[in-house]
Order: structure tokens, then sequence, then C-alpha cells
């Protein structure tokens, strides 16, 4: 079975708006399952992940 490219959005950095982006799906394991999601939404808790308001949050440092 072939993998496929999923599709995400996050936050590169404290503060920043979310950019799309997409990655290859990881292999699951024996015990693991796939769950497919078709929508999604935004908390306000969210809003202070990316903002790190918490101060517990990290950042991919990815390059652009």
């Amino acid at each position: 079975m072939s993998r496929s490219t999923v599709l995400g959005y996050g936050a590169r950095a404290t503060g920043q708006l979310l950019e799309r982006f997409t990655y290859e799906e990881p292999k699951l394991k024996d015990d693991e399952v796939r769950v497919a999601v078709s929508h999604c939404g935004v908390c306000h808790t969210d809003v202070h992940a990316i903002d790190n308001d918490f101060g517990v949050f990290s950042f991919p440092e990815t390059a652009r």
C-alpha cells in the first residue's frame, strides 16, 4: 500500500500565522490505526499555544 500526502496547517514560530503545509503520512505500527479527519476547528487555547502564552510550547526550526 502506498503512503499518501497529508495536508496540515501550523505555526512555524511563536506568534506567526498558520501556514499550509504537506507531509508524507507516517507508517503505522501494528497497534495503531489511521483516522481520516474531514473538518477541525481552532479554539482559543490554540491561539494561546501559537502565542506561547504559557511558555511550554516549542516550534519547528525548519526552513521555509
